[in-house]
C-alpha cells in the first residue's frame, strides 16, 4: 500500500531528478522513526552508489548517512544533559560545511529535534539557510514546528505528516486503548495502569538500546559512549511522547463523544463503543481536566521528574472519576 510517506518521497525524488530539490526541508511529525526512514531515503538520493534504481537502500551510501558514519553528512542533535542544541554546535557545523565534500558531490545536514535549538543557535543557522552552500541539503525534523523561529520555518519547504499516518503510532494507540478500556476503577485502576505503563516503556527502552547498540557495532569506528547514550535516551523519549499523544487522543475522542461529534473524525474510531460508554458519566469539564492532567505529565517528564511518580499522579487524576464498565 502506498502511504503518505511514499508520496512525499516520490515528490522529492522527482524534484531531485529535475535538479529542483529544495535546499531545506522541515519534516513535521511526532513519529520520529517514520521520519528517520524518510530521511534515510532522501539521503540515499544524494549518496547512493548504485548505477540504477537509486536509492537502492543497501549500499554504504544509503546505509551510512543516518548512522553518522558518512563523511559528507552531519547529524546535529540535542546533548544528553542540556537536551538542547547550542550555538556552539551550529558554529561547528557551519565551519565543517565550508569544507569541500569528501566524495566531491553533495553535503547534507540532519538536524534532529530542531525545536531544541536555542535562539542563538537558530539565528546562526538562519544565516546559512538564507545563503545555502551549493549542493547542500538541510533536513530539519520536529514535532513542534511552532517552537522554531518563524524565519527558520519560512526558509524551509514544510512537509507535515498527521499523527494517524504513522504505523509506529498504532503500537501506542493499542496500548492506550487497553489501558483506558480495560483498567479497573479508581485508585486500583490507576495503580494497574502505572504498572502496565512501566512494563510497556521498559520494554521499549530495551528495544531502543538493542537497536542503537547494533547500529553502532556494525561499523569499525564506534561512536563515543555519551553520543550513544544520548541517542538511546532521545529515541526512548520519542516513544514516550507518542504514548502521551495517544493518551491525549483518547481524551480528545471522549470530548468529541460528549459533544456529539461524528465518529469518523475520531483517532480511536474503532473503539467507539468503549468511548461512548465512558462518555456517559463525563462532562466537558471533566474531560478537559483529564487533558490538563496529561499535559502536566508531559511537562514534568520534560523537566526530568521521576517517571514512576509522574505516572502515578497522572493516572490517579485520569481515573479519579469512575468509568462505567
Amino acid at each position: 500500500m502506498v502511504t503518505v510517506w511514499d508520496n512525499a518521497f516520490e515528490r522529492i525524488r522527482q524534484a531531485f531528478e529535475r535538479d529542483r530539490i529544495a535546499h531545506a526541508y522541515l519534516l513535521v511529525s511526532p513519529s520520529h522513526n517514520e521520519l528517520r526512514r524518510l530521511m534515510g531515503r532522501i539521503l540515499g538520493l544524494l549518496f547512493c552508489r548504485a548505477q540504477e534504481e537509486r536509492p537502492c537502500g543497501t549500499c554504504a551510501g544509503c546505509r551510512l548517512p543516518l548512522l553518522g558514519f558518512h563523511p559528507d553528512v552531519w547529524i546535529v542533535e540535542p546533548k544528553l544533559k542540556s537536551r538542547a542544541t547550542a550555538i556552539e554546535d551550529i558554529r561547528d557545523l557551519l565551519y565543517e560545511l565550508e569544507r569541500t565534500a569528501y566524495e566531491g558531490g553533495w553535503k547534507a545536514v540532519v538536524l534532529r529535534q530542531a525545536d531544541r535549538m536555542t535562539d542563538q543557535a537558530s539565528n546562526a543557522l538562519l544565516k546559512r539557510l538564507e545563503e545555502p552552500p551549493p549542493r547542500t541539503l538541510f533536513l530539519l525534523q520536529t514535532d513542534r514546528p511552532e517552537s522554531l523561529l518563524p524565519t527558520v520555518r519560512s526558509r524551509c519547504q514544510i512537509l507535515r505528516f498527521p499523527l494517524e499516518t504513522s504505523s509506529e503510532m498504532q503500537r501506542w494507540m493499542d496500548a492506550v486503548a487497553e489501558l483506558m478500556s480495560c483498567a479497573g476503577k479508581g485508585l486500583l485502576g490507576a495503580w494497574q495502569a502505572c504498572a502496565r505503563v512501566g512494563e510497556l516503556l521498559g520494554r521499549w527502552q530495551e528495544t531502543v538500546r538493542q537497536e542503537v547498540m547494533a547500529e553502532n557495532e556494525a561499523f569499525s569506528e564506534p561512536k563515543d559512549r555519551d553520543v550513544i547514550e544520548a541517542r538511546i535516551q532521545s529515541r526512548y523519549r520519542e516513544g514516550r511522547w507518542l504514548f502521551l499523544l495517544a493518551l491525549l487522543g483518547w481524551q480528545r475522542d471522549l470530548l468529541a463523544a460528549v459533544s456529539g461529534l461524528e465518529e469518523r473524525d475520531w483517532l480511536f474510531h474503532d473503539r467507539a463503543a468503549d468511548i461512548h460508554r465512558q462518555a456517559l458519566v463525563l462532562s466537558h469539564q471533566e474531560v478537559l481536566r483529564r487533558m490538563e492532567a496529561i499535559e502536566t505529565m508531559n511537562e514534568r517528564l520534560e523537566q526530568n521528574f521521576n517517571e514512576a511518580a509522574v505516572w502515578e499522579a497522572g493516572f490517579v487524576a485520569l481515573f479519579s472519576t469512575p468509568i462505567v464498565s
